[in-house]
């Protein structure tokens, strides 16, 4: 059983078949792992873009402070949850609910994530 899990979690099958954007930032901010790579189309970046990518650079102006501060929060206390809006290439606003969860591998501190699309959702609530 080990060994099959094992090989599912090298292929990328798990983080493929989330249903959002999966990702992993290191402590400062770098983006060093993301999954879904179909899902990464909602950002409108190729595999390549993605390469040297801050968690900064996929927000909106107005969430910033407050990304930046969920993002600090999950090394302190291990996890967070922020509703924010993602800005795609093209500079498309997307509404998002991101959690994240503190890991530590080889003693070294990652934010592993997933984030959501909830467009319909934000549309909902402007109606109500």
């Amino acid at each position: 059983m080990r060994e099959k899990l094992s090989k599912i979690l090298s292929n990328d099958l798990i983080l493929d078949s989330m249903p959002g954007l999966t990702y992993i930032f290191s402590k400062d901010g770098k983006l060093v792992y993301w999954g879904s790579k179909k899902a990464w189309s909602i950002l409108e970046y190729s595999n390549e873009e993605m390469n040297n990518k801050f968690v900064m650079d996929f927000i909106d102006d107005a969430d910033k402070a407050k990304v930046m501060a969920a993002f600090q929060h999950v090394f302190t206390i291990g996890h967070t949850q922020v509703e924010h809006l993602a800005v795609a290439k093209s500079g498309k606003r997307i509404p998002v609910l991101a959690n994240a969860t503190r890991i530590v591998v080889d003693g070294d501190e990652y934010l592993i994530g997933l984030t959501i699309e909830i467009s319909e959702l934000a549309a909902a609530r402007e109606k109500i």
